[in-house]
């Protein structure tokens, strides 16, 4: 399914920052103001995603009282423009503008597409600056941006230079950046006399408050962190603080007239208004909810499903039915509650209730309302199924996959279960194209060899048309791929091994290195490490790639002996390097590990991939599609 990204356009130069400065972007005028119409004009034929054969959406957000929120835009093409007015809120700091096209994106290099808004003699407001500070470091992930932390420092900088106030405003983001610029000693000292100047300020708020009195704790300082609490107990009586601090309360609780009494008196005591106070209020009855349902007190969790909120209890009602369905336990239990989650979930499809998240886009909206239907739908036709109702099964599995738009294998292979349960003719057809978009399990092609030999009589005839059939899917995914070739200066680093050797990226220029930031607290690290370790065993004999698995973000007294341990007896054969002080995984603007760059023999960054699906053989083909893909560009390059 499509991703949902979010970009920034910077419009001025800033000192110290090697930003590219956008030139497929065209803003009138050129310094607009909160609440004032705009023109954005984008170049379409010098767009990278002028060849992804999908037409270009631009979306516009803005920044605006601590929320990203998209903006109304009325937007027209032609040949060579993608054109769109905007007018922003009076509160708005910054505007965000998203180009994409499908799966792909434009992020301007990695930096981004974003906007300053300027004040009424044409200065950038200097609160843009910061609040784009923040932006780039917390929400750039999402749009897979560089997001260096010397970056983010000097945005900072720019904004308490043009505004001293903003540094008290800011302080926990920006200690944060500085902690990840400077260790030891120089670093904490430098941080504290930021929090402390920012604690001692009395217009700050208390989400201020609190991500300080956090980073008092991390760097040691307790007693202020806890002063910090007992001001927040003081000045906000109905504030985060106080509610966090009763719902942590609760949540301890063991015996259920307990709970209830509790939330009954939290109830009384901070009766929700907004949307995020009403949702605290019903994870506190999800606690009693499922306590009912361990119990098979099914009348009770009904009662108390009903203090939730609707989205909560379909959820709820979904998870609990699917362990059930797996199981096979408590078949009508399990359908009452699949039934209600999915009649919700097919009510949102058409006429949702709830309202749209401010910064999702309405295609993303829809998107995610059909992503929940599928999900929901397949757990009550697998419910059906096991109930012997393979007719009314077939039906809902049918909607799943196309709600999930066929990307999802193991709905896919439940659908083509019900249809061979059946005796549909069909079953084969579906087989086959989902072998061939790469969108089928390993038990559906031992479904499909089995469906041909009983067909056509043929095993080694199976077996072939199965080879073909992989083949044109990994064509397919290998192209996919080559789409999302980036070109960024990999940022050089030297870091010992575990033996204590220096081992440096600049020296192994002329090389394709593999890098995998990961560490041994991390359990998708360690789950993807069988399939690295086959992706090294296929290029053991090749020396033109090289794997390093860097060590980041560990916690241990000696993280070297750590290392060690942990790779003991594993049978890896990683070249593991360590990353002690966290500096070289920030230089790359990881987010979240494990995190693998693929550098071409130039030290470019060509492919970036975070996270693990839980699929070996997907990770082992993924890796070598990379290695390939990068090396069949330098050879084209060479022509």
């Amino acid at each position: 399914m499509k991703k949902y990204f979010i970009f920034c356009c910077l419009l001025a130069t800033i000192e110290g920052i090697a930003f590219t400065q956008p030139t497929l972007l065209k803003i009138t005028p050129e310094r607009p103001q909160p609440g004032k119409l705009v023109l954005l004009e984008y170049d379409l034929t010098r767009s990278p995603l002028a060849k992804s054969g999908e037409a270009v959406e631009m979306v516009v957000f803005e920044y605006a009282a601590d929320q990203l929120r998209t903006l109304p835009t009325y937007i027209y093409r032609d040949a060579q423009w993608l054109r769109g007015h905007v007018s922003s809120s009076e509160e708005a700091t910054v505007l965000f503008v998203v180009f994409r096209a499908g799966d792909r994106i434009d992020n301007n290099q990695g930096q981004g597409y974003f906007i300053h808004l300027h004040d009424a003699k044409g200065e950038v407001l200097p609160i843009s600056w910061a609040v784009h500070a923040v932006l780039y470091r917390d929400w750039g992930g999402i749009a897979e941006l560089d997001r260096k932390p010397n970056v983010a420092q000097e945005l900072f900088e720019r904004a308490f230079k043009a505004d001293a106030r903003l540094k008290h405003a800011f302080a926990s983001a920006y200690v944060s950046c500085l902690l990840a610029l400077k260790r030891g000693e120089e670093g904490k000292k430098e941080a504290l006399e930021v929090l402390r100047a920012a604690a001692n300020q009395t217009q700050i708020s208390e989400k201020e408050l609190l991500a300080i009195a956090r980073l008092f704790d991390r760097l040691g300082a307790e007693e202020e962190a806890n002063q910090l609490r007992e001001r927040m107990k003081r000045d906000y009586p109905k504030g985060i603080y106080v509610r966090q601090t009763r719902q942590h309360e609760i949540r301890f609780m063991t015996e259920t007239a307990q709970i209830e009494k509790a939330i009954a008196r939290y109830q009384e005591d901070f009766p929700p208004i907004s949307d995020e106070e009403r949702e605290e209020l019903s994870q506190l009855y999800s606690l009693l909810a499922n306590k009912a349902i361990g119990a098979k007190e099914w009348d009770k969790a009904r009662a108390y499903a009903a203090q939730m909120t609707p989205a909560a209890r379909a959820n709820l009602y979904n998870n609990i039915a699917w362990e059930l369905a797996e199981k096979g336990e408590q078949l009508d239990q399990a359908f009452l509650l699949a039934r209600e989650a999915t009649q919700w979930a097919e009510e949102e499809l058409y006429a949702p209730k709830s309202p749209k998240p401010s910064y999702l886009p309405y295609s993303d909206w829809e998107e995610s309302r059909r992503h929940t239907f599928a999900m929901y739908a397949d757990t009550y036709a697998l419910i059906l199924y096991k109930q012997g109702k393979v007719e009314a099964a077939l039906e809902y599995q049918r909607r799943a996959v196309e709600h999930s738009e066929g990307e999802e294998p193991e709905i896919n292979e439940r659908y083509v279960q019900y249809l061979e349960k059946l005796k549909a003719p069909e079953v084969r057809y579906y087989l086959e194209g989902f072998i061939m978009q790469g969108r089928a399990t390993t038990a559906m092609k031992e479904q499909f060899k089995r469906l041909f030999v009983s067909e056509d009589k043929s095993t080694s005839g199976a077996e072939t048309y199965l080879i073909r059939l992989e083949a044109k899917a990994r064509e397919e995914q290998r192209r996919e791929l080559a789409k999302k070739m980036i070109d960024q200066p990999a940022p050089v680093f030297r870091l010992k091994n575990l033996a204590g050797k220096e081992v440096s990226l600049e020296d192994l220029r002329g090389k394709i290195v593999v890098l995998d930031f990961w560490a041994t607290w991390c359990g998708p690290c360690k789950a993807s490490f069988p399939g690295m370790q086959k992706a090294i065993d296929l290029y053991k004999n090749d020396p033109e790639v090289v794997f390093l698995f860097i060590d980041t973000w560990e916690n241990a007294t000696d993280k070297e002996k750590n290392a060690l341990e942990f790779l003991q007896g594993k049978g890896y054969t990683f070249e593991v390097l360590m990353d002690n002080d966290n500096q070289v995984v920030a230089t790359y603007g990881v987010t979240g590990i494990p995190t693998k760059f693929v550098i071409d023999k130039q030290g470019q960054i060509r492919f970036k991939s975070v996270g693990f699906s839980g699929n070996t053989d997907a990770l082992v083909t993924e890796m070598q599609d990379m290695i390939e893909l990068v090396k069949a560009d330098a050879r084209q390059e060479k022509k």
